[in-house]
C-alpha cells in the first residue's frame, strides 16, 4: 500500500475522468449513458472542492474540464427552466461558487436561479437540517438575505444541545447528506 507512485494514480484517475466528460461538457451516471444534471453537479462540487483544498492539485487539464462544465451548467434547462426545483438550483451554486473566478457566472443565469432561491426557505423545511444548512449557506453566499435568516432561525429552533452529545439535530439521525 505505501509503495503506490501516488502521481501516477492521480494521473490514472485524471484520464478516466477526461475519458468520462462528455463533449457537451456533461457527465453521465455510466459510461456512454445520457447527461445527468445531479452528477454533473456533484462532479463540478467535488473538482472545487479538491480546488479549494490546494490550488496546485487542480491542473490546468482538470480546470480546462471545470470550464466545460461549468459552461453546460451555467445553461442546463434542469436548472434554470420555470419547473426546475429550488434544491437543484442551490446544489448547483454551491457547486458553482468555487469557480467564479476562473469562469465567472453569466449573470442571466444567477439572476434566474437567484429569483428561484426566493422560494429556499419553505422548500428546504422539510428538509433535514443538514440538507438547510446548504441551503443557508448558498443564501448567504448569493445575497438572499431574508431567505437565510430564515432558515438559519429554523436551524437554531431545531437544535438540540447535550452534555454527551453536543449540538445536534434531530432531522439529520437518519440522513446522509
Amino acid at each position: 500500500f505505501f509503495n503506490i507512485d501516488i502521481q501516477s494514480e492521480i494521473s490514472a484517475i485524471e484520464q478516466k475522468i477526461k475519458n468520462n466528460q462528455s463533449k457537451d461538457g456533461s457527465f453521465a451516471w455510466f459510461d456512454g449513458g445520457q447527461a445527468n444534471t445531479e452528477i454533473s453537479i456533484r462532479m463540478l462540487e467535488i473538482f472545487g472542492k479538491v480546488l479549494y483544498l490546494d490550488r496546485t492539485l487542480v491542473n490546468s487539464d482538470m480546470r480546462d474540464l471545470a470550464l466545460k462544465l461549468t459552461q453546460y451548467l451555467d445553461r442546463d434547462p434542469a436548472i434554470f427552466s420555470p419547473k426546475a426545483s429550488v434544491n437543484v438550483g442551490i446544489d448547483y451554486l454551491f457547486a458553482r461558487r468555487y469557480w467564479t473566478e476562473f469562469n465567472p457566472f453569466p449573470q442571466d443565469s444567477l439572476r434566474l436561479v437567484q429569483h428561484k432561491m426566493l422560494n429556499s426557505s419553505l422548500s428546504s423545511a422539510g428538509l433535514s437540517a443538514g440538507l438547510a444548512a446548504k441551503a443557508w449557506i448558498v443564501n448567504q453566499l448569493f445575497g438572499q438575505g431574508k431567505q437565510s435568516m430564515e432558515i438559519k432561525n429554523r436551524l437554531d429552533q431545531e437544535a438540540i444541545v447535550d452534555a454527551q452529545k453536543g449540538m445536534y439535530w434531530k432531522s439529520n439521525l437518519n440522513q446522509y447528506n
